[in-house]
């Protein structure tokens, strides 16, 4: 099976995983910045994502390069975004928003209401 025909790659354990898709992708592509932004990788997590985006900028000494499309596997729900960043993340509209009164805001006055009170326990 000649190199061109090849889509599935092994790595063997022992040696550091994003470095060396970096280093074999970068040598297959023969150093060519634009032959990159051909492929499609697929990694377990958004973190293994930037872990290899940052070892391809290693292995590039700072030259820019177009990378290729990284796409994790165990992407993160749409619920677990609303928690992370609001409704605006996690793509709901304004019929779906959830409507939670805050949680601190009827204690306050209560306890700014009489300051001397507990003063006067004592």
């Amino acid at each position: 099976m000649s190199p061109a025909e090849r889509h599935v790659y092994s790595i063997p354990a022992g040696i550091g995983f994003v470095d060396a898709l970096a280093a074999g992708l970068l040598a297959e592509t023969s150093g060519d910045p634009l032959a990159l932004a051909g492929y499609r990788i697929l990694l377990p997590t958004r973190r293994a994502c930037r872990a290899l985006q940052e070892a391809f900028l290693r292995r590039s000494e700072g030259k820019p390069l177009l990378l290729p499309r990284l796409q994790p596997l165990g992407d993160i729900d749409a619920d677990e975004l609303l928690l992370a960043g609001g409704d605006e993340a996690a793509g709901l509209s304004e019929a779906e928003d959830f409507d939670l009164p805050p949680a601190i805001a009827t204690l306050a006055p209560t306890i700014a209401a009489d300051p001397g009170d507990s003063a006067r326990r004592a």
